[in-house]
């Protein structure tokens, strides 16, 4: 392998392994959440008939696991008393998955506006309240997913306006709702197919032209990026910049082919994702040095052929430093250039 070319291949795989942390396995749009709620009220409250209701929130991400979400709804109910709740607060949601399915907690507080009406007249207050819950969302498409949970708001009432028995409220909350993501999460880049044309053949001997070569080097993603992050290092910019360089040396490059792959640990989806981001983000920073876009093909493996096994070793934790050096190997990026260099 000419010296040339290893440089290129070992500076493209530093590059990918870093940078592939750098983008996260989650879609950084904001979404409208319009929906319908329903109310089972404290039984202090005397009034026990459930009347449809209705809210909006505003959600996004904060992280691959949260989700922040704030929003407004008001609810009803009768029978003996008519009683109405308007709350107006923010939730955070920890979302166990970011895959089609995302069962979640959640978890906030706000201001509640009670009103009640009775047989002795008509009372209102704010309070300040918390709450808490589960649920999950469902996606279908990019841009659209149906939203249920339910929540307990623990209300901090005034006793000395509602009396001894309403010294805190207790309601129950149920919400279903259509979401709407403003902005689909980009696609990853599509493999480029390079077409070869046949050279017409000479009527005299000619100069033998040199033909395309391919190289392909593997090294491991540690080496210049820390476990589990997604960030590429400073230094890592400045070789990812040389390895564009060095490839623009080339006298003809046909293809960059790049491909990453993450250990075993963590939801398949996740890693998956995270591969094809990780290759993406490459491509981006290649095309800023000024490498033609068309010629850099990406993909993303995920935990796709392991080299270590590495079995017996406990728990499938990230925490377990013991197991987490052993599949250090098998968190890798496989660069393969395709060109042609002049004889010097």
């Amino acid at each position: 392998m000419s010296a040339l070319r290893m440089r290129i291949a070992a500076l493209g795989i530093l590059a990918l392994a870093g940078t592939a942390h750098a983008q996260e396995a989650y879609n950084p749009s904001w979404y409208a959440l319009p929906s319908v709620t329903t109310l089972d009220s404290d039984k202090d409250w005397k009034s026990d008939d459930m009347k449809v209701g209705g809210g909006l929130a505003f959600g996004g991400p904060l992280s691959q696991a949260f989700d922040l979400q704030i929003g407004g709804y008001g609810n009803r109910t009768t029978n003996p008393n008519s009683y109405r709740q308007n709350i107006l607060g923010a939730d955070v949601l920890w979302l166990f998955s970011r895959s089609s399915f995302r069962p979640f907690v959640l978890a906030g507080g706000g201001i509640e506006d009670d009103k009640l009406g009775s047989e002795t007249g008509t009372y209102s207050k704010n309070a300040a309240y918390l709450n808490g819950g589960a649920g999950f969302q469902w996606f279908w498409g990019e841009q659209f997913f149906l939203q249920a949970d339910a929540r307990y708001i623990y209300g901090f009432t005034n006793k000395d306006k509602w009396g001894e028995n309403l010294d805190s409220s207790g309601n129950i909350m149920y919400r279903v709702g259509l979401g709407w993501v403003f902005s689909p999460p980009p696609k990853p880049a599509a493999p480029v197919t390079v077409a070869r044309a046949e050279a017409p053949k000479p009527t005299a001997p000619a100069p033998v032209a040199p033909k395309p070569s391919a190289e392909k080097v593997t090294l491991a993603a540690d080496a210049l990026f820390d476990f589990d992050k997604a960030v590429l290092r400073e230094d890592g910019k400045a070789k990812l910049a040389e390895f564009a360089a060095a490839t623009k040396q080339l006298s003809t490059l046909e293809v960059i082919t790049a491909v990453g792959y993450t250990d075993r640990l963590g939801k398949d989806a996740y890693n998956q994702t995270l591969s094809e981001q990780r290759a993406a983000a490459v491509k981006n920073f290649l095309v800023e040095q000024g490498i033609d876009p068309n010629r850099v093909a990406t993909e993303g493996k995920g935990k796709a052929n392991p080299i270590a096994p590495c079995t017996g070793l406990g728990a499938e934790s990230n925490r377990n430093k013991v197991l987490v050096e052993c599949l250090q190997t098998n968190r890798r990026v496989e660069v393969e250039v395709i060109g042609t260099r002049m004889p010097q």
